[in-house]
Parts: C-alpha cells; structure tokens; sequence
C-alpha cells in the first residue's frame, strides 16, 4: 500500500506484540502509536482477581475518557496509588 501512495497515517492503533509495534516504527517513523485498549484491558483483567475486575476496568476507562492529558495523568497517578 506504501508503494502505491498511502501516505504516513498520523496515529497507528495496535496491540503490543514488538514485531508488530517493530514495523511500524519502522515502515511509517513520524506516525504516533497508540496500545489498543481492549487488548491492554484484557492484560489488565487477567492479573486480577474477579471481583476487582468491575472496579478496576471502571477506573482504567476513566482515564482513557479523561478531557484532557493533564486530567488524564492525575485520574491514573490515583488509580495507581488506589
């Protein structure tokens, strides 16, 4: 697709395998990455024991809702210290 003209997409949605993460970095270098949160949710929820799980999920969906990165950075430095 590179060599037929896509131009470089401005964000890259992937999970974290570091082959993958790998080529994009480099096929398309100025494009910024972002984690899938459903595969990162799904780590998350798997180190947890089940009845954390509502709570914890509640609070991670908080943060990648937040308005702004400032309000974002505080509601996970609580989570974090939760």
């Amino acid at each position: 697709m590179v060599k037929r003209g896509l131009k470089p997409p401005v964000t890259i949605t992937s999970d974290g395998a570091p082959g993958l993460i790998s080529a994009i970095e480099q096929v398309w270098p100025k494009s910024l990455r972002q984690r899938c949160l459903v595969h990162k949710m799904r780590n998350i929820v798997a180190k947890l024991p089940s009845e954390a799980v509502p709570e914890v999920k509640s609070y991670i969906d908080a943060v990648y809702r937040a308005p702004t990165y400032e309000a974002g950075q505080t509601l996970a430095t609580e989570v974090l210290e939760k």
